[in-house]
């Protein structure tokens, strides 16, 4: 086992890839007292996500670095802005809001993949700064992971009131709560199986990565919390969306920041601006800040997200403005999501580990 069984170090793991739950904790709570969405998914948009969709545009874009790395890709994944006027292009020829109704939906599972995948690899990186090497244990990892963020996912969406009406699903629940409830008692089975098989490798003398086990039984319950339906149909999808995400953008901020240091310490002059925004965390925050209200606030003049009232009178196939500019503005998450699975790559990018010190099994 390594010496360093964190990614960062003791005190930033625990306080940001750990305590970053506490800011999705606190504005559930928030939501759940005030009964309201729209004052707390601006502080989170503003705040914490806006600001992480920046941190990967700096990261890249403004990287001369990265251009000369990774050109094709920064280029290519422009086209994903292109995607919701693609959609709503079928929507206005076919005369059907289907196509925008699929686009929305399938937008909204990756978001939840795309958190499941960072929860994976911080469960990746925790075992490997400690050097555990045996595949079954990983298996077992993914498969606790995946189980307990799927399953539970599925059954909210079988029971939620604003989520059911998205998969067609309409009056009483009638077979939903039965699958619903082999969905949960799957989750809390092979739960039950990681923490087994957890025991087993200690008395085997193959000791788990103490962080690495604490990580994932921490996201295990905090999405059990949020999904089960005491909390989940208090909440609106808005809600469940900060509930799940603001964690995951905590964590972001710190492992980008912790690249920044290491990655423009030296030669800064050759990373061009992503060095200049990395200069201090003030500055980085501050144009985070600037770039969410730039690209938030017109979307604010469709009337989509929570606080902008416009008319909901169908503009063309059944789809109002609020719709057409959701449609429109998910460009900037779709963007991230694919870009983000190319640049976070350690176990493939020799350069990468060196930015992240990570440190090999010892």
């Amino acid at each position: 086992m390594s010496a360093r069984p964190w990614i960062i170090d003791a005190t930033q793991d625990r306080v940001f890839l750990f305590g970053g739950v506490a800011a999705s904790a606190a504005l559930t709570l928030a939501i759940l007292v005030s009964g309201e969405l729209a004052p707390w998914w601006w502080v989170w948009v503003i705040a914490l996500d806006g600001p992480h969709l920046f941190a990967t545009l700096a990261r890249t874009y403004l990287d001369p670095a990265e251009w000369q790395a990774r050109g094709g890709l920064l280029r290519g994944s422009l086209l994903w802005f292109l995607a919701g006027p693609a959609f709503l292009g079928l929507a206005a020829i076919s005369g059907s809001g289907l196509p925008v109704a699929l686009f929305l939906t399938a937008a909204s599972l990756w978001a939840w993949w795309h958190v499941l995948r960072q929860h994976l690899g911080f469960v990746g990186l925790y075992a490997r700064v400690s050097g555990e090497t045996d595949a079954g244990d990983a298996a077992w990892d993914r498969a606790a992971l995946y189980t307990g963020m799927l399953a539970p996912f599925v059954a909210f969406a079988l029971g939620h009131p604003q989520a059911r009406p998205m998969l067609g699903l309409t009056g009483t629940p009638t077979w939903e709560p039965v699958v619903a409830a082999i969905l949960w008692g799957l989750t809390a089975a092979v739960s039950l199986g990681w923490g087994l098989r957890v025991l087993s490798a200690r008395r085997a003398g193959r000791a788990s990565s103490g962080p690495k086990v604490a990580y994932l039984a921490l996201v295990l319950a905090w999405t059990a919390i949020v999904l089960s339906p005491p909390i989940a149909n208090r909440l609106p999808i808005g809600g469940i969306t900060i509930a799940v995400t603001a964690w995951h953008n905590v964590q972001y901020h710190a492992l980008v920041w912790h690249y920044k240091r290491n990655r423009y310490r030296t030669e800064p002059a050759a990373h061009g601006w992503a060095a200049v925004v990395g200069r201090s965390f003030l500055t980085y925050a501050l144009v985070g800040i600037a770039f969410t209200l730039a690209y938030r606030l017109p979307n604010c003049g469709f009337g989509s997200p929570p606080g902008c009232a416009t008319g909901t009178t169908p503009l063309f196939a059944g789809l109002s403005l609020p719709v057409i500019g959701e449609t429109l503005f998910w460009g900037f998450a779709l963007h991230h999501y694919f870009v983000d699975q190319y640049i976070w790559r350690p176990s493939r990018d020799t350069r990468l580990r060196a930015d992240l010190r990570l440190v090999a099994a010892g």
